[in-house]
């Protein structure tokens, strides 16, 4: 199965953390940001004790498989020191716009913000005339 050309990694994708290129193991932690990479060392010191919904993943050759590194132990419990972006960034980061900048519970498309924004600007549309027939 070929892999979506965005869940690619860039072809000199380095550490996040400690800006090594990494070329054997390349690790992901999709709820930390799409285009946040670790090496192995890093993967495992960075999310050693992970949130619930956080899951690493390795690039293998097509595409990413989820899985966890020799060595990190998972734990159920709470997390209050993760190194992860604030919420609103993980949401940007993904081509969402947060309703709220602290702790958002809905988010909108930028591509649909836009959209938006081109018929209001152009043909005066209000968000009412669009969303209601």
């Amino acid at each position: 199965m070929p892999a979506v050309e965005l869940e690619c990694p860039p072809p000199n994708a380095i550490c996040s953390v400690c800006r090594v290129l990494e070329e054997a193991e390349l690790w992901r932690c999709g709820d930390c940001g799409s285009d946040i990479y670790f090496c192995a060392t890093c993967a495992v010191r960075t999310n050693k004790t992970p949130n619930i919904v956080h899951q690493l993943e390795l690039w293998k050759s097509v595409q990413f498989i989820p899985c966890v590194p020799v060595g990190l132990r998972w734990k159920w419990r709470r997390q209050d020191d993760h190194d992860c972006e604030l919420e609103p960034v993980t949401l940007i980061h993904y081509r969402l716009w947060p309703a709220t900048p602290h702790l958002p519970q809905t988010a909108i498309s930028v591509d649909l913000l836009r959209q938006f924004a081109a018929l209001q600007l152009e043909c005066g549309v209000s968000l009412r005339g669009i969303t209601f027939p």
